[in-house]
């Protein structure tokens, strides 16, 4: 797992890479949004009601965290993190 955060992924590791980015950012997303909606209103969101909602949630979330990992690759530009570490 090491290689799926270097600069030279191969297409396999960078499609990986993507896929399980989507994947986490997905499952976060829509157990975000649960816990927020079963705390208003104290019923889970039905499916079929609420198909709207958690589109949009899908959306945003994979939305989301595409512009961070954006937001760190720039980062990582400018600072090297592996070098200037310091606790």
């Amino acid at each position: 797992m090491a290689t799926l955060f270097r600069k030279n992924l191969n297409f396999k590791s960078y499609m990986l890479a993507y896929w399980l980015q989507t994947l986490i950012s997905t499952v976060v997303g829509l157990i975000l949004f649960v816990h927020i909606f079963y705390s208003e209103t104290g019923d889970l969101p039905n499916k079929i009601t609420n198909w709207k909602y958690i589109v949009a949630v899908i959306f945003l979330s994979n939305l989301l965290a595409y512009i961070f990992k954006i937001f760190t690759n720039y980062l990582d530009r400018f600072y090297s993190w592996k070098n200037n570490v310091t606790l």
